[in-house]
């Protein structure tokens, strides 16, 4: 019978599931949003927990 002995997810995103049967680990790298930033003009600023960010225009328009 086969089943999870630990999981593990880092602050840099890695996550690792281990098996009790010598399996090798499952990892992978998984990617979130850690901040939002939106500014006067309406620019977000998306920031990742793999210290990536992006930028999204044209979104909102602030009405005043």
């Amino acid at each position: 019978m086969k089943w999870i002995t630990n999981i593990s997810l880092s602050e840099n995103g890695t996550f690792t599931v281990a098996f009790n049967n010598g399996d090798p680990n499952y990892t992978t790298n998984l990617t979130w949003i850690t901040n939002i930033n939106v500014d006067d003009l309406g620019v977000i600023t998306r920031t990742y927990n793999n210290n990536t960010f992006d930028r999204l225009t044209n979104i909102i328009r602030w009405i005043k």
